[in-house]
């Protein structure tokens, strides 16, 4: 039996868990893209079909980006075998005509407790697979599922919208998945699975810009409207209901698209305004909508229209009559007159 040494500390990523080390496994199973994942008696099996790892693959920081490799760096997999090695759980891997287990052992060169790699020959040469094979929980087991997409039971096409930078899972809330890993959950109406090249994370997969990720789901969203106008409406209400989502959704939005959705806005000639504005120092009447749509319809043409200022209107000669007499008004008279002002917004020149 051969034995490889690598000069990783027993104490080393001491805030991973049981969660975060299968997710490791489970990631480069996903990237691999020909995977099974089983759960039996206590034994998870995750198996990549057609591929094994070279032995120099248990050296830290190595990688290698050839056809049959697993991992961009290599370094989750060799964490994750220290991890479930420092809590006790068997781990055993065939790796094609080899079969590697995992142990800490102390080490007296380096007078450390390190992680060791087993090895043995595998008595079924046919084997051309790489398989993890280690100890879990039931429960938590189930805490895997919740966290990974690929290993719950699939959404309702109608649930989901499809985009080239991800999807957008309607009939989840606040969860956050990169290539269908959870991340982290967030203040959001919907869930969102990224697609990674799009999300960057760290190796510890919690370094998550609340900025970029809002920009970026303004893409998501941006993309639906322009491939389904179908979605208008649905947009548009939860533009209404002030959706954290679409927080950005107007950046970037082409003025075709913020007509079609302000033609969906009743303005019944009140125009929208912030909850932040003097409604006063507007021209017509106004109402109050949510900053995110506001953003939108400012930029649109009916917005623009509206927003005109014509000087023959009864309110604007009251107001213009209010500013050469407003020394001259007692506090009294002078409120008295801003609600004829106020009045005047629905009186028209016949």
């Amino acid at each position: 039996m051969k034995s490889y040494t690598l000069t990783i500390n027993k104490n080393y990523a001491a805030d991973w868990g049981i969660e975060e080390a299968v997710r490791e496994l489970l990631q480069n199973a996903i990237d691999h893209k020909k995977y099974e994942v089983n759960y039996n008696d206590g034994y998870l099996t995750i198996r990549n079909f057609n591929v094994t790892l070279e032995k120099k693959s248990l050296i830290l920081g190595y990688s290698n980006k050839q056809k049959n490799s697993i991992g961009k760096f290599g370094e989750g997999f060799k964490l994750a075998l220290l991890v479930l090695t420092r809590l006790n759980r068997s781990v055993t891997i065939f790796n094609g005509p080899y079969i590697w287990q995992s142990k800490i052992r102390y080490n007296q060169e380096y007078d450390s407790n390190l992680l060791v790699i087993d090895e043995k020959d595998n008595s079924n040469k046919l084997q051309r697979d790489l398989v993890f094979q280690l100890t879990i929980t039931e429960k938590e087991w189930a805490k895997i599922k919740t966290n990974c997409l690929q290993l719950q039971e699939p959404t309702d096409d109608q649930h989901i919208f499809k985009t080239s930078k991800g999807d957008i899972i309607l009939d989840k809330k606040k969860k956050i998945y990169v290539n269908g890993l959870f991340v982290t959950d967030e203040i959001l109406d919907f869930s969102y699975n990224i697609k990674p090249e799009y999300l960057p994370l760290d190796r510890d997969r919690k370094t998550l810009s609340y900025f970029d990720l809002r920009w970026l789901l303004k893409d998501l969203w941006l993309e639906v409207l322009r491939n389904d106008n179908s979605q208008m409406t649905f947009v548009f209400d939860l533009l209404k209901q002030g959706c954290p989502d679409l927080e950005f959704l107007s950046q970037e939005m082409p003025l075709d698209l913020r007509n079609k959705l302000s033609n969906l806005f009743d303005y019944s000639d009140k125009l929208p305004i912030s909850v932040f504005d003097d409604s006063s120092e507007f021209f017509v009447n106004t109402v109050v909508v949510p900053e995110g749509l506001l953003s939108i319809l400012k930029g649109s043409d009916k917005y623009k229209y509206l927003k005109k200022a014509d000087p023959n209107m009864p309110v604007n000669i009251l107001k213009d009559f209010r500013k050469v007499a407003k020394k001259q008004l007692s506090t009294k008279l002078a409120r008295k007159f801003n609600d004829i002002i106020k009045q005047s917004f629905n009186w028209r020149v016949k």
